[in-house]
């Protein structure tokens, strides 16, 4: 699931050809390696959605007891992160805050839809990998 969000995201990539900073504003020195396009981010995309998605069913949905301290604690250490990725995207001059914002939303929303529609997802996937 997560690489096909990863390829919706891609394909957003190219549709948008949104700019990083370091291409749009001349006095930026950031990153020369990076020749795709920055918005929607990838990174807070994939803070959002995989590890949210895999707390979720991991510490919540499968788990038979649930620690709720330990539950909250993760979410706060991905707070946490999110915060520290997107000040570095911006200290760096490879992202801008509006694109790491998006990339954010399109995680939360795929994780939605994928929390959502994980029973018939589940089942799906079951019944192309093996013959029930």
């Amino acid at each position: 699931m997560t690489c096909f969000g990863l390829y919706l995201i891609t394909f957003l990539k190219m549709l948008y050809k949104d700019g990083r900073p370091f291409w749009l504003i001349p006095p930026i020195d950031g990153y020369e390696c990076m020749f795709d396009f920055a918005g929607p981010g990838y990174h807070l995309y994939i803070i959002t959605f995989f590890w949210s998605y895999t707390i979720i069913m991991y510490s919540m949905k499968y788990s038979s007891n649930v620690n709720m301290a330990l539950v909250k604690s993760l979410f706060g250490v991905l707070v946490l992160l999110s915060f520290w990725i997107l000040i570095a995207g911006l200290y760096t001059g490879a992202i801008f805050i509006y694109q790491n914002v998006i990339g954010m939303l399109y995680g939360i929303i795929y994780l939605v839809l994928c929390l959502n529609f994980d029973r018939e997802i589940h089942r799906l996937c079951e019944k192309t990998g093996f013959i029930v």
